[in-house]
């Protein structure tokens, strides 16, 4: 189980498609790939305020690729389209063709981030998606748009229940904040 930063959202999306840090602008994924974004912490103001408005972006610009999901993944009981009403307003995308075509990409997942249930019930979403939509290789991007305080706890749930070892597949976890102790900024 190893964590690997990947560029993706938030004010690089301009520039950068989805590139492995450190590589020579080499992208991670094709586009006849299977790649399924999860966001998880997707109720919060991150993913609504810079995430979502990001990948939507991604899309609107045709980056993404074609068989693209987004799933949004967090405690709170909602709807896509709970999700879509919070988060449209921060949109830069007006258009309301674009960001209805981006909402079909994304569902809408709810669970805990210290027990199996919900990451059993992310998984199963996820591999209906992969069923779905195909492609010679599958990705799954996970974005933790999480305090740092539930890394672990949701780490370990992913490793246990959504991690897939395969070498038609990879997955990696994408981490939003920066990780250190007020001891070390001393």
């Amino acid at each position: 189980f190893k964590i690997q930063s990947v560029l993706l959202c938030s004010g690089i999306n301009d520039r950068v498609t989805g590139i492995q840090q450190g590589a020579a602008l080499k992208p991670i994924f094709s586009k006849d790939s299977c790649v399924v974004v999860t966001v998880l912490g997707a109720s919060g103001d991150l993913a609504k305020k810079k995430i979502f408005p990001s990948l939507c972006n991604l899309f609107e610009k045709k980056i993404l690729p074609p068989t693209c999901k987004i799933i949004g993944y967090a405690r709170s009981n909602m709807t896509t389209q709970q999700l879509a009403d919070k988060s449209n307003p921060f949109m830069k995308a007006k258009n309301k063709d674009v960001l209805s075509a981006f909402w079909k990409l994304v569902t809408y997942v709810s669970g805990t981030y210290d027990t199996a249930e919900g990451f059993i019930k992310l998984n199963d979403k996820i591999t209906e998606l992969e069923k779905t939509h195909g492609g010679e290789k599958r990705f799954r991007l996970f974005y933790l748009a999480l305090p740092p305080a539930v890394f672990i706890p949701v780490c370990t749930q992913l490793k246990h229940n959504c991690w897939i070892q395969s070498s038609n597949a990879e997955c990696r976890v994408i981490v939003e904040k920066t990780i250190w102790t007020r001891s070390s900024l001393i």
